[in-house]
């Protein structure tokens, strides 16, 4: 993980992260409304 964030800058570590936690929100809203309708 720290040889990781040694490698890249910190910019692009928090927009992985970013991008894959909106992933996951965009995955459990549809999830979330195919359940519901």
């Amino acid at each position: 993980m720290l040889y990781i964030q040694h490698i890249f800058s910190d910019e692009i570590v928090l927009f992985l992260c970013t991008f894959l936690v909106l992933d996951y929100c965009a995955v459990l809203g549809k999830t979330h409304f195919n359940y519901l309708f």
